[in-house]
């Protein structure tokens, strides 16, 4: 099951968007702030969840932040389904 935005900005149970997917060898699970996902376009996310090497792809998306002038807190969590 996959969760989209399940907090609202003040903190309190917002609505929640859930799809629910089969987990396969090899995929990767990305839980994050919109301190990612504000500055960052989802397109650019996805691009660097896939060709990322892991253990530095929580590294690249914070630096990819900075370079598009991210000023938020940014939190980032991969899984990577083995």
């Amino acid at each position: 099951m996959l969760a989209e935005k399940t907090l609202s900005a003040s903190g309190t149970a917002g609505t929640a968007t859930l799809l629910h997917r089969s987990l396969q060898a090899g995929d990767r699970l990305l839980l994050c702030t919109d301190g990612l996902s504000s500055p960052v376009p989802r397109s650019r996310i996805r691009e660097m969840m896939l060709e990322g090497h892991l253990p530095e792809l929580a590294t690249d998306l914070v630096e990819e932040v900075k370079k598009r002038g991210g000023t938020d807190d940014i939190t980032v969590l991969i899984a990577y389904w083995d």
